[in-house]
């Protein structure tokens, strides 16, 4: 839309240069020339008293002997389609800003959410991820009451915990150290990212 704008405007410019020199050619003739009508007056009189109509669509065949009138329908053309355009492009701008307000809403809501347990429904700091495929998010303290199952959907879930931050989870990954200590996936790529040489944090192997 922008890009047509720009076309729109040159095409203008250009035309209005060429209305200029009609409305200069006309004046050494002593004739007066309206650049929104095409029409030619012999006194400024009669030019400031007559009522101005646009033209528009002008027949390029049928204008032999008003070619001048050309250039100025097609400029009034250029700017009805542009006047158009660029109503339609401020109502596009205001509806994205809105779009925008009401994203920003939506990311905060669900920082509000992702912060609240889905079983006690009480925000806290310290949500982590119960270990079902619905990634359920559960407290600290809805944690330590975990029997086994969700809470919420009830699934099956292999609960463990992670001796490097904690988490209860069911995604833990063998370091490959030797001794079979295991983390979540989360501190294992943690780990392997933050080194060129990372080395298992319990037994000081490589991995």
């Amino acid at each position: 839309m922008s890009k047509r704008i720009n076309e729109l405007k040159i095409h203008i410019d250009i035309l209005d240069k060429q209305i200029d020199k009609i409305v200069k050619r006309n004046k050494k003739r002593n004739k007066y020339f309206c650049n929104k009508c095409a029409t030619i007056y012999t006194t400024p009189e009669y030019l400031n008293d007559h009522e101005c109509r646009y033209i528009w669509n002008i027949n390029r065949d049928n204008l032999s002997a008003y070619v001048w009138q050309i250039p100025v329908a097609e400029r009034n053309n250029y700017n009805k389609e542009l006047d158009k355009i660029e109503v339609d492009y401020r109502e596009t701008i205001y509806i994205k800003k809105e779009l925008n307000i009401r994203l920003v809403e939506l990311i905060e809501n669900i920082q509000v959410l992702s912060n609240r347990c889905h079983k006690c429904k009480e925000s806290s700091k310290s949500i982590q991820n119960c270990g079902c495929d619905m990634k359920h998010l559960l407290c600290e303290s809805c944690c330590e009451e975990l029997d086994g199952k969700c809470p919420i959907c009830s699934q099956d879930i292999d609960l463990q915990m992670c001796q490097i931050c904690m988490n209860i989870g069911h995604s833990h990954i063998e370091v490959n150290c030797g001794n079979n200590h295991k983390i979540c996936s989360e501190c294992f790529q943690r780990i392997i990212t933050s080194s060129s040489n990372p080395l298992c944090p319990f037994c000081r192997n490589e991995i």
